[in-house]
């Protein structure tokens, strides 16, 4: 029971941990602060901004509009977390008359994944006395949650002896659309009227929150009014039946927990936990499964619509031009008039996906194929982490918790441009996301072929497809099977070098109508780019951090416990991939530091979940841990605003 009670603590202190760690930089809140001054009949702005988020803001840019169209923006700049900028800007000569006037600020910016923004704000100056209460008053109403499209109705009624016209002007920031209304509303004496606008989510994210100005202006008698009115709109994101009630989630796999460590009395008879069983296995794939389809929701993938959303729109044309050559003359690559004076299509790029979809589209409507093969990566990473941890002869749970822990790193939003997350995957990144499930399925068939010193055409396949799917998954699969060797295989290192070489090297061949052309033209291929200013530390998720304690368990127990050639390979990918993020740019261009950060992650994930299975060996009731586990990453491990499924519908829909 003390042991019992020491793990009972490892997991409460590694839960308190992931709570108190820094979460990730993943938000960014503008603060505006406006004042309108006169001098010398000339009106001018000072906007001072202040970022109380923790993620930068770039590309912040500050225009203004006052008594018509919008200033010129101001020069773009970044405002890191807790920074500050002023922003002034002329705005015009000012009319003496008196009363009120209102200029209206717009404030775009770019998250550190370059995803664009904008917020509104107002300023006001009253220059000599304004009558009180006002002649004309105004109410809004608008929805308190945006779903699609939304009507915001406003109503104004006039208290003036005589007719009015009031002009009535509807501002919405840019994730909205940007709108900017003009109407003009008679209003009679002591009559009211209303007035409608609509208004569309053009790309705000869900959970996000966003306000709209009706900036209303008039004269009555002799004096000039205005007045701003703001609506909040704010856009739901979507919350399934586990993540609905966390707290009773929360308590539920914390009772199962308690009751896991009740039950472990004495030690299970022979040592070792028997298998977790099918029926377990079972259950888990399907709360997994079940989970992936209620944010990639199947009524939309077999819905015959256009895919958009980030790069996916440009994939259309290459799978379309594919499916044409393929049946109609045999090539994969070929010239493509499609852009400009045409390209050489797939002689820099990976065929594989699209060959999928062209054989897809064989039974399917097109876009039905595409769509299943864009997420077609995303439902195969948690069993090919499955298959991966086997074949490496993790002991149970242990693989199971890794198909759990895939979730979480499927769904962080740390970026949403690096590689193998969702939000990768939704953006264009099909390829990548396909090739990590193969390169998982590709190192657990080797270790395996290596420990018996079998050859196997199965790994042969493998490698090819994995060189057809993408360039980075090919080279850390490549530099960890170079390793596999070294874990001290049954079959000995030489005749593990040997299978292994023979595989890869069959697996190349297969590839060579590819390979070597495009090594042979790599001159005519573009750069990468450049390393991004990115911190490693400050981009872990809140569920890595929680992990942390379960890989240095791993890596300390793994002897004792059986899975060191797991625990090996997993930290090999960790530190492999840690090495080429921080010195690959000066080894090649090619190896631009964002593109490796999911294999570090993975990583990382992967020696957690290995190092939590560990530590449950030969323990009593083990599917006790694994449900409550299993529970736990599916509400409480996912980072919220869960943005998952609103993309999901913006790109299938």
């Amino acid at each position: 029971m003390k042991r019992a009670a020491r793990e009972f603590a490892c997991i409460m202190a590694a839960a308190l941990w992931a709570w108190a760690a820094p979460a990730r930089a993943d938000t960014i809140i503008l603060r505006t602060w406006q004042t309108l001054t006169v001098e010398q009949g000339h009106a001018e702005l000072s906007v001072e901004l202040r970022n109380t988020g923790r993620e930068a803001a770039h590309d912040v840019r500050v225009s203004a509009s006052f008594a018509g169209g919008w200033t010129d923006e101001t020069d773009p700049v970044v405002i890191a977390s807790g920074a500050g900028s002023t922003n002034r800007i002329h705005l015009g000569a000012l009319s003496d008359e008196a009363g009120a006037c209102v200029a209206l600020v717009r404030v775009r910016f770019n998250d550190a994944a370059g995803y664009p923004s904008s917020i509104l704000a107002a300023a006001e100056l009253a220059r000599g006395e304004l009558p009180y209460p006002p002649p004309v008053t105004t109410t809004v109403k608008a929805p308190a949650d945006l779903r699609g499209r939304a009507r915001i109705a406003m109503t104004l009624a006039s208290s003036a002896a005589e007719p009015l016209n009031v002009s009535v002007r509807f501002v919405t920031p840019d994730p909205f659309g940007g709108v900017d209304e003009h109407r003009l509303i008679r209003l009679e004496a002591g009559q009211s009227s209303d007035a409608a606008f609509e208004v569309a989510n053009a790309y705000a994210r869900p959970g996000s929150a966003y306000r709209v100005a009706l900036l209303s202006e008039y004269e009555a008698d002799g004096v000039r009014h205005a007045r701003v009115d703001w609506a909040r709109l704010r856009v739901p994101a979507h919350v399934n039946l586990l993540q609905r009630r966390p707290a009773a989630v929360g308590a539920a796999a914390l009772a199962l927990l308690v009751a896991f460590l009740a039950l472990q009395r004495r030690p299970q008879p022979g040592g070792s936990a028997p298998d977790s069983g099918a029926l377990l296995t079972a259950a888990v794939f399907a709360a997994l499964v079940w989970f992936l389809a209620d944010h990639l929701p199947p009524h939309l993938l077999f819905l015959d619509t256009t895919t958009a959303g980030g790069d996916t729109v440009a994939h259309h044309y290459l799978a379309g031009h594919l499916s044409r050559t393929l049946f109609g003359h045999g090539r994969i690559v070929s010239w493509a008039q499609g852009w400009w004076c045409g390209f050489p299509a797939f002689q820099f790029y990976f065929p594989l996906p699209y060959i999928l979809i062209a054989l897809l589209d064989l039974a399917l409507p097109f876009n039905v194929a595409f769509k299943l093969v864009t997420v077609l990566g995303i439902f195969l990473l948690p069993a090919a982490a499955w298959t991966f941890s086997r074949r490496l002869r993790l002991p149970e749970p242990g693989p199971l918790l890794m198909a759990v822990a895939t979730i979480p790193f499927l769904f962080d939003r740390s970026n949403t441009m690096w590689g193998a997350n969702i939000y990768s995957t939704l953006a264009g990144m099909i390829s990548n996301s396909l090739s990590f499930a193969l390169m998982l399925w590709l190192l657990g068939s080797a270790a395996r072929d290596a420990d018996e010193g079998r050859f196997r055409f199965r790994t042969a396949l493998l490698v090819a497809a994995l060189i057809a799917s993408h360039f980075f998954t090919s080279v850390m699969a490549a530099l960890l099977m170079a390793a596999i060797p070294l874990l001290k295989p049954r079959a000995g290192f030489r005749r593990a070098v040997a299978v292994l070489a023979a595989e890869g090297a069959l697996g190349t061949t297969l590839m060579a109508w590819w390979l070597v052309p495009l090594v042979a033209k790599n001159a005519y291929a573009v750069d990468f780019g450049e390393n991004w200013p990115v911190s490693p530390w400050r981009s872990l998720p809140p569920y890595a951090w929680a992990l942390i304690p379960f890989a240095v368990a791993a890596l300390a127990r793994c002897r004792a416990k059986g899975g060191a050639r797991f625990v090996l390979l997993a930290g090999g990918l960790a530190g492999a991939a840690a090495l080429l993020f921080f010195h690959g740019f000066a080894v090649s261009p090619v190896f631009v530091n964002v593109r490796l950060w999911p294999f570090m992650l993975f990583g990382l994930t992967a020696l957690g979940a290995g190092g939590l299975g560990l530590l449950l060996v030969g323990r009593r009731h083990v599917w006790l841990a694994v449900a409550s586990l299993t529970l736990a990453a599916l509400s409480i491990g996912i980072q919220r605003p869960n943005a998952v499924r609103g993309w999901a519908e913006w790109n299938y829909s």
